[in-house]
Parts: C-alpha cells; structure tokens; sequence
C-alpha cells in the first residue's frame, strides 16, 4: 500500500499512514525500559564523509571550493530517506461511505546541522546556528512557492523520548497539503477581539513573572498556560504572520538566543529529550489575520497520558511562572 492521507472525523484532522516506515513493537525505542538511541559515528548517514549514504541534497552551507554531496560542509538539507509523503501528484480527498482518504502527498526533508556526530545544536557557535536558520528560511520561501502546499513545519526532535531515531543532531521540515487545525485559535481570537493574541500574551504580563528574557527583537518566555512542564516560546516582538518573514539581523539574534537558552534549559533540567516547532501562518490559503510565527522548545519530562490523549486537556505539574523563574536563572548564568 502507497504512503496515504486519512482523516479522522472524530478529532477533525489528517493522519499520515505510512507502511513503507513499517515497525514491528520491539522496533519502538521508548517501548523498552532503559532503552538508548545506539547509533554511532560508524555508521551514521549524517555524519561528513558519509554522504553517499544520504540522498543528493538539496541545498547547504559548504566552506569554499567544497562540492555538493561531499565533505566540506557545515550544515545540509537532503531529502528524508523514509519519507512518510510522497512529492508527485496532487492533494485531492475522495470519501468513500464513512472513509475519507487522499494520496500521501507532501514533502518531507532533513537539516543535518553539524557534520559531527557527537555535536548538539547548542555547543554550536552562534554563527553556526544562523547558518542552520537560514537554510530553514530559505527552504521556507521556496517551498511556499510550490501552491499545492499549504503548511511548512520545521520541527526538531532531540532524545529517544521526544521522538528522535538518530542522535546525529538535525531537525526536519515537512511540507503539507492541508492547513494546520492547532493553530486555528490565532485567527479566531483575532476576529473575535481586534487584535494578536500572541502580543497579547506577551503585552499581558506587566510585572515579567512568566518573561525568561528579552532582548531587542525577540522575548522568551513561559505561555501563561503551558501545556508542558518548562515549555518555553522564543518570539518575536515584531508582529510577523510567517517564519519566512524573519530577517538577517533578527536571524542573528535568534541564533543567540536558541544557543543560550537550550544550554541554560540542558543545565536547569539535566539533559531532557526537547522538540522544537516553529508555529507559523498557513501558506497559499485565504487570508485570515491574527497569525503570529514563534519557535516552542518543550522538554519532555513526562509522556502525555490518557486524560491528555482522551480529553486533549493537558496537566502542567509546573506553573510557568515558578518554570519561568528557574530558567531565567539558568539563563543568566549561560550569557
């Protein structure tokens, strides 16, 4: 069976089915006490020298006189190998009685952000880390550019518990036919009160309980309700709808700022397992105001429950404000 889209008319959204990513359970990492992610430098595809056993990439930051698919680069996009979508045809939703299915289409990449294996992406120099940015923004526009697409998630996954299968530090992008439903209240807020909620929930704050830092284009803080322990979002003060949107000198910044903070989170919380995700507006859609793009790093403490999955109602066992002030603690030791 081909890669497929089905929709769920129960929770209102698209699940991806993908056989060719087939796992029997004692494939599942975390289904296993005291398990480990056991990939080494021997045999990783992502580290440099190893190219050949990544597909032809798509683009990268390479030191000069360096050639495409050889050594000599500082950080790569390629395709991803096990993609769950596949990049022909078209999204177009055929409902069959009660089932609801269309072909898997999407586009699905990897940012492989250091050739050393053994690197985190917060022991990179900042202007490393820019360079990482920029290939994602770059990605960004020139997949915006493709109309079938509707939604860029750019996403990382750091730790067997959140989700990573290679400790070889990268994150992922994947292009989607659809819009993104989680974001649907960004709009909705903003039809139904005038203005972002997002400068809201920064504006609304006046003595900085729950602000870890601010700097001149971007403010970190804890969400007023959090969904996660020690869930933080790094956003930017300008109101900016796309990720895309971002420009070199708030790039540089926001290279400082991912760097700082992921080394001041490792140290307060000893070493979790995090993702992060750049929320961001819809692409190629009907214009609704209100979006507002942020980057969430969410360390992974706990692993959601049935009340969470049954309900979709999230217990948050730190208040941000109490998470908030450790980590600005932590943070102004990291600067």
């Amino acid at each position: 069976m081909d890669n497929e889209l089905r929709y769920d008319h129960v929770k209102k959204r698209w699940v991806s089915v993908a056989p060719g990513r087939a796992m029997r359970p004692s494939d599942f990492p975390i289904s296993k006490i005291g398990a480990t992610l056991s990939n080494s430098a021997d045999t990783c595809p992502f580290c440099e020298g190893r190219e050949e056993y990544t597909p032809e990439e798509i683009d990268a930051v390479r030191k000069p006189h360096s050639a495409a698919n050889g050594p000599g680069w500082l950080a790569r996009v390629i395709p991803n190998k096990f993609s769950a979508f596949d990049t022909d045809g078209t999204f177009e939703p055929e409902q069959k009685g009660f089932l609801k299915s269309a072909y898997g289409f999407g586009r699905h990449e990897v940012v492989v952000e250091t050739p050393q294996h053994n690197q985190e992406l917060y022991e990179l120099t900042p202007e490393h880390i820019l360079s990482v940015l920029q290939l994602e923004r770059a990605r960004y526009l020139a997949l915006s550019a493709d109309k079938r697409f509707k939604y860029i998630h750019i996403y990382k996954n750091s730790g067997m518990y959140a989700g990573a299968s290679l400790l070889h530090s990268h994150s992922q992008i994947v292009a989607l036919p659809f819009e993104n439903t989680e974001n649907y209240g960004l709009p909705e807020y903003y039809q139904r009160e005038g203005r972002c909620a997002v400068c809201d929930l920064l504006a609304d704050d006046p003595d900085g309980r729950r602000l870890i830092h601010q700097g001149k284009h971007f403010a970190i803080v804890c969400p007023y309700a959090s969904r996660f322990a020690y869930d933080a979002w790094i956003v930017p003060l300008k109101h900016q709808e796309h990720f895309g949107d971002m420009d070199d000198v708030q790039a540089q910044e926001l290279a400082v700022l991912i760097k700082t903070y992921l080394r001041a989170m490792m140290d307060c919380l000893e070493k979790p397992s995090f993702n992060t995700v750049i929320t961001t507006a819809p692409i190629n859609a009907p214009y609704r105001e209100g979006y507002h793009w942020f980057m969430e790093i969410t360390p992974k403490l706990l692993v959601p429950a049935a009340l969470e999955m049954g309900t979709g109602v999230f217990v948050n066992f730190a208040a941000p404000e109490a998470a908030a002030r450790m980590l600005r603690e932590s943070f102004i030791k990291c600067m």
